[in-house]
């Protein structure tokens, strides 16, 4: 994750800050955690580079699905924390990498680096 910028949208702040500290440890920039998505809409409406963004999926009971497509026209690779059934995510997002929680943070460290790949040096 050296050199990989992410994003945590998580309203669990226990959770929110077990992901940034593996993250960190793995050698990641991390934003966040925020806990709203008008907070993360503000994020990355400023053009902050991502590489990645974790989204909790219902955020205080609220979806954070609007924030998918800003994340895509930013190029950002997505992946989802549900506290429900991955099945359960509507289709239009079945193309977007889904964790259930209960998450250990080494799972999802291990997933975001496989996701993201190494990064393109030049030649």
């Amino acid at each position: 994750m050296n050199g990989r910028t992410v994003l945590i949208v998580e309203d669990e702040c226990l959770v929110g800050e077990d992901l940034a500290e593996a993250l960190r440890e793995a050698g990641a920039e991390v934003i966040g955690p925020v806990e709203t998505l008008p907070q993360a809409m503000r994020i990355v409406q400023k053009g902050n580079a991502l590489d990645c963004a974790l989204l909790d999926i219902d955020l205080d009971g609220v979806a954070v699905f609007p924030l998918v497509g800003e994340l895509r026209t930013a190029g950002a690779g997505i992946l989802f924390l549900t506290g429900v059934r991955c099945d359960s995510i509507p289709k239009e997002f079945a193309d977007v990498a889904c964790i259930s929680k209960p998450i250990a943070a080494v799972r999802v460290v291990r997933e975001l680096t496989a996701m993201l790949g190494p990064i393109p040096t030049a030649a």
